[in-house]
């Protein structure tokens, strides 16, 4: 499985970004799953047992392989470690894996930059996010914004959020999701290009309230 980045420098998260080559059976060979793990992927098109496999063969060397680390899902759907304090974000294109760690509620995705995400920017894209963009308006611009607001959405952890309404940007780095008008939770995030994919992580932005004597 070539390494295409590893990077454990941030003090917010760790990320890792793979290609994969692998067949099912090597990782079957290479990961110790136990019954609820099966069961996951249990009667998956093959396609969906690589992006499986390969997701968690991948968190399990971020985490250390030195243990067993079993990956369930909970209720949202949000994969965890079980006995963890760690969070942690899974995401796939094509051949491309990406996983991201973090002490924070953490999101990452990542997409073959196209055309898609220009013809249905109209969907997720709200006149607050346009005045940001600078003089950019292409779909390069278009597939940033929506890792984005995808690894905001898998950062968050929860449903039915609309990413046009209630996921807003602030700044070139900064954005929040809109619960009402009474309650918004901050992220933080940032953007890396590897060839022709786009990669976003966000995490959740901590205020810490200094106390003065």
């Amino acid at each position: 499985m070539p390494l295409v980045f590893l990077d454990e420098s941030n003090l917010n998260y760790k990320f890792a970004v793979w290609r994969r080559v692998e067949s099912i059976s090597f990782f079957l060979e290479n990961m110790d799953l136990n019954r609820q793990e099966t069961d996951q992927i249990y009667g998956l098109p093959v396609n969906r047992v690589l992006e499986w496999l390969s997701t968690r063969y991948v968190l399990n060397l971020i985490l250390g392989s030195n243990k067993k680390n079993v990956f369930l899902k909970d209720k949202f759907g949000k994969p965890y470690v079980f006995n963890s304090d760690a969070f942690v974000s899974l995401s796939h294109c094509d051949k491309m894996v990406a996983v991201a760690v973090s002490n924070f509620p953490v999101g990452i995705d990542i997409e073959k930059v196209n055309d898609k995400a220009f013809r249905i920017k109209d969907k997720f894209a709200s006149d607050s996010d346009l005045l940001i963009k600078g003089a950019e308006e292409d779909a390069f611009y278009f597939s940033k914004l929506w890792t984005i607001k995808e690894a905001v959405y898998k950062a968050y952890g929860k449903k039915e959020i609309v990413f046009k309404d209630q996921i807003i940007m602030r700044s070139k780095n900064e954005c929040s999701v809109v619960l009402n008008e009474n309650e918004s939770l901050d992220y933080c995030f940032k953007s890396y290009i590897y060839d022709d994919y786009i990669l976003s992580l966000a995490w959740r932005k901590v205020h810490v309230s200094i106390v003065r004597n």
